[in-house]
């Protein structure tokens, strides 16, 4: 029997009436591998918390099976990890005896312990090992460094999927597009995109934790050097430590927003088609899934020029590009893209269209099949 094994630190919640439900792109993920194997099997994490707004369910025949939470920033927070890493191997040890298939998903705070036991474990089963983070980020912690040292160094001699394209790119490392999008989504976007009008004031919309590592704190310094009448409205979707902070600024300004908290995928795609330019000032990126959702829906990125965000969002050809991590680089981006005519910013929408295209669930799919399992 074709069983998928797959070890993560996505944090799942239990809902009133004790449904698990964890956080939407992953599980969504899940659930359309689904139909690939017999049985799936996701080792996570269980929280006490209530869920988000971003949160689902698993709607195929997927097992979770919860490991308790872990990592943090203080001493006591990588202390309580060395605590948890015996129990946590455990029940990996115990799925992994009936599974064919394997799929570790790094970085995470227990990484370099699931990647010692699994290199000198008998193996039955193929691995792959998929990095979501940043390949050529260089101010990382130690934990993730040494993770990313031990897949370049293939010392678990198995594939690993990366974000974006690296001259200095291992051949066990493979780029792939983190899946994100249904056909359906895209025949969808070609329609919003041509009766979308680009002449109007923009509206703006800002997907991500509301968090100093995604750039809230340059969007708001962004914000106090602009006119605000020239955004029609501002939509931020998301949670985070910053959510008051960026709350009580806007509160005081003219800019009609609204901050929404974690959405579904379907309400977030509404907002996309109703907004003309998602504004993502990241300090840390892979490749947000939420840059090519953007994009399907003709909203064009101003972003920050982080991780493999370059290798799909093109300057003044799909996107504009920051020149470095700032509110004045920010601010730069946004006159440019204002200085388009309604023609050009439109050519600009079709031209992400065609880039969403590489992210459809169905790509990702065949590519699987391809490279990963050959």
């Amino acid at each position: 029997m074709r069983k998928l094994l797959v070890i993560s630190h996505t944090e799942h919640q239990k809902t009133l009436v004790g449904e698990i439900v964890g956080w939407g792109p992953t599980i969504n993920e899940l659930n359309h591998l689904a139909g690939q194997w017999e049985e799936i099997v996701h080792i996570a994490c269980l929280e006490s918390k209530k869920p988000t707004g971003s949160s689902i369910a698993y709607s195929s025949s997927i097992r979770f099976v919860p490991i308790p939470t872990f990592g943090g920033k203080n001493i006591l927070n990588k202390i309580d990890i060395l605590w948890k890493t015996p129990q946590i191997l455990y029940r990996i040890n115990k799925e992994l005896r009936s599974a064919t298939h394997v799929q570790v998903r790094l970085p995470m705070g227990i990484g370099p312990f699931v990647l010692l036991f699994l290199k000198f474990r008998k193996r039955e089963f193929l691995l792959w090992v998929k990095y979501a983070n940043n390949w050529s980020a260089k101010n990382i912690p130690i934990s993730n460094k040494l993770q990313r040292a031990i897949l370049k160094a293939n010392s678990l001699n198995c594939k690993v999927t990366i974000n974006g394209f690296w001259n200095d790119q291992p051949e066990h490392c493979y780029s792939f597009e983190n899946p994100c999008l249904e056909k359906e989504d895209i025949e969808l976007g070609v329609g919003i995109i041509e009766s979308k009008r680009f002449d109007d004031s923009p509206t703006l919309i800002f997907v991500g934790s509301l968090e100093i590592a995604k750039g809230v704190d340059i969007l708001i310094e962004f914000l106090k050097t602009i006119n605000e009448d020239v955004i029609d409205f501002f939509h931020f979707v998301g949670e985070g430590e910053m959510a008051k902070d960026l709350s009580d600024f806007l509160s005081a300004t003219k800019i009609k927003f609204q901050i929404h908290g974690g959405l579904k995928q379907k309400e977030l795609h509404s907002l996309f088609s109703k907004s003309h330019y998602i504004v993502l000032p990241s300090r840390s990126e892979g490749f947000p899934k939420v840059l090519a959702e953007a994009m399907c829906f003709g909203c064009i990125p101003i972003c920050s020029a982080v991780g493999s965000v370059g290798h799909y969002v093109k300057n003044n050809v799909s996107g504009f590009l920051m020149s470095e991590i700032s509110s004045e680089s920010l601010r730069i981006s946004f006159d440019e893209a204002l200085s388009k005519s309604s023609d050009e910013r439109k050519r600009m929408a079709f031209q992400g269209h065609e880039t969403a295209k590489l992210f459809t669930f169905e790509n990702y799919l065949q590519k699987l099949n391809k490279i990963i399992f050959n």
